[in-house]
């Protein structure tokens, strides 16, 4: 039997071997962290509902059901962003892409969307960002009592989680 198969095959530099060995690297990787483990479930869903204090304690949210659906609205916070230089006047959402929401205020704006709970994870919400008035993927957990959200942007993998307390909604921030 011939082996002249073996002597038509194309041989790799030493740099293309090692751009190939990166390239399934980060594909193993991009791989893995599409994966969803199982997590701890929940053994109630709705334990997210309620009223939540960053970590930082600089912002305070609502998180509620919307039919299947888990919402995030603002409350207090994010710095003093939420007011103009005269500390009392509301900002607007105007960096809004819809016209029409530009005169809404960014207290109590509704800026997390479409979070489903499945497998002890909510999963494929969006996070609106006002500052930017652009809108990216988010995903959210409950670990041990607290509530991490992670906004990223196309893999969960380039996201950091914001850790956030279970408080009284009359709480003072």
């Amino acid at each position: 039997m011939s082996m002249s198969f073996l002597s038509n095959r194309k041989k790799f530099s030493f740099k293309q071997v090692g751009l190939i060995a990166i390239a399934l690297l980060i594909l193993t990787l991009l791989l893995m962290t599409q994966t969803s483990y199982p997590a701890k479930k929940n053994p109630d869903p709705d334990s997210a509902i309620g009223t939540w204090i960053s970590q930082a304690k600089d912002s305070k949210m609502e998180i509620y059901k919307y039919g299947n659906t888990y919402r995030g609205k603002l409350l207090a916070g994010w710095g003093n962003d939420l007011f103009e230089k005269d500390g009392t006047t509301l900002k607007k959402d105007t960096k809004n892409k819809d016209v029409r929401l530009r005169n809404r205020t960014l207290l109590n704006m509704e800026f997390i969307t479409d979070l489903v709970y499945k497998n002890g994870e909510y999963l494929g919400g969006k996070l609106y960002l006002a500052k930017t008035g652009r809108t990216i993927s988010c995903k959210m957990k409950m670990a041990e009592g607290k509530l991490i959200i992670k906004p990223f942007i196309w893999i969960p993998l380039l996201g950091v989680n914001k850790t956030f307390s279970k408080v009284d909604k009359n709480s003072i921030l």
